[in-house]
């Protein structure tokens, strides 16, 4: 069974919604139901920023490897790898993460 971590489009239809909310002008008539809001617009701006750095470090090592088919050369591989092992960190502290706050 597949399992879907991240819906994108899911995400970028949330946040233009909270964005159109937070915009209006009695938002912040009720400060606490103001900031849970804000709180969940940082949040999936947030995901949304991770999700594009992560895609960096994947096309960039994509890249390396292109390059590395038409020239062969080590340093290629070495800094393909070098990527592939920053995104793994980073999956890892994004998985802790999650763990931690039980979602």
């Amino acid at each position: 069974m597949l399992r879907i971590v991240f819906d994108i489009a899911k995400l970028q239809a949330t946040l233009k919604e909270l964005e159109k909310i937070s915009s209006q002008q009695e938002f912040w008539a009720d400060p606490n139901i103001a900031k849970k809001q804000m709180r969940k617009l940082d949040d999936v701006k947030d995901q949304l920023s991770q999700l594009q750095l992560w895609k960096k470090y994947i096309s960039d090592a994509n890249a390396s490897l292109e390059l590395f088919s038409l020239e062969p050369d080590e340093d290629l591989i070495l800094e393909s790898h070098s990527g592939l092992k920053k995104l793994k960190n980073k999956l890892d502290i994004w998985e802790f993460q999650r763990l931690l706050c039980g979602e």
